[in-house]
């Protein structure tokens, strides 16, 4: 799944399956992707991509998901805070950012009813 912005950014929540690899493409701008009500396997990890010049990415993932992170950033930061995976874990997620300013912040939060 490829979601294309120029400026501005992605939103993406709900009910949803994501592909097994995501792409977030950006100029400028920032990405959100809460994926705690999103139907995830269990025999293979979703892969996260965001791509960007000056902006970030935030992600969510329920409690119990196995998280790894990686990519490049050349000025700014990442940002895990992620309740322990269970075992086996529920799911995984790989969460990668590429920007030149930005950063990445993934957080584990229990799932919203909206």
């Amino acid at each position: 799944m490829l979601n294309f912005s120029i400026i501005g950014g992605v939103d993406v929540r709900g009910r949803y399956e994501p592909s097994a690899t995501n792409w977030y493409v950006t100029l400028i701008g920032g990405h959100q992707i809460d994926l705690r009500q999103a139907i995830l396997p269990e025999e293979r990890p979703v892969v996260i991509n965001i791509l960007t010049l000056f902006g970030g990415g935030k992600v969510l993932v329920t409690p119990g998901t196995s998280v790894e992170l990686g990519g490049f950033i050349l000025v700014g930061g990442r940002s895990a805070n992620v309740a322990p995976a269970a075992e086996p874990p529920q799911s995984r997620i790989k969460v990668r950012l590429f920007c030149l300013a930005g950063g990445l912040d993934v957080r584990s939060k229990a799932a919203d009813n909206d």
